[in-house]
């Protein structure tokens, strides 16, 4: 549906340095990276005042920009009959529409760490693996409020009122807040 007239077409720019040393053995892998981005899309549910006739798709649409920014660390064994890799990542994703107001919020993909392992383990003719993820909680924009509307055909419609959206440093689960 992006056609870069009425709905933007996303775009980034990315900035990315790393180093690797490898051997036989063992990977060590680093990265940092930072990624600007725009022409965001996000859907919203709105009513059209023009019933039955043609709806313009692009306000359906908010319009907005951000950034991701972030290290990765990858640990690699290569050999043995236990094998495997723990990778370990810190980021930051967050958005800005100014349909929310100034200022940036965090994006509901973003996941400040996530750690990884994962074995390998040969026993003769079978090899058996294991992964294990631990990351970090979503944002999470907690409803304020919300009611119920009734529709011109007799049905109803549930409507939810979102509270403010989560700020950078902002962890909310289960209403309770951690910085």
């Amino acid at each position: 549906m992006s056609d870069d007239k009425n709905i933007p077409v996303s775009s980034s720019i990315h900035f990315i340095a790393g180093s690797s040393y490898e051997t036989k053995d063992y990977l060590i892998d680093a990265e940092a990276y930072y990624k600007r981005l725009s022409g965001l899309s996000e859907y919203t549910l709105r009513f059209s005042h023009n019933f039955g006739e043609k709806i313009d798709y692009s306000s359906l649409f908010y319009e907005g920009t951000g950034y991701t920014k972030g290290f990765d660390i990858l640990l690699q064994k290569k050999f043995g009959k236990l094998s495997g890799w723990i990778g370990y990542t810190l980021s930051q994703t967050l958005y800005n529409f100014q349909v929310y107001g100034v200022g940036y919020f965090s994006a509901s993909q973003d996941v400040t760490h996530e750690l990884k392992f994962v074995a390998i383990y040969k026993i003769r003719r079978w090899t058996l693996s294991g992964t294990w993820v631990y990351s970090t909680g979503l944002p999470y924009t907690q409803p304020i409020g919300g009611y119920v509307l009734t529709m011109p055909d007799g049905t109803t419609q549930s409507v939810i009122i979102p509270g403010t959206r989560t700020q950078p440093g902002y962890l909310i689960i289960n209403g309770l807040t951690w910085q």
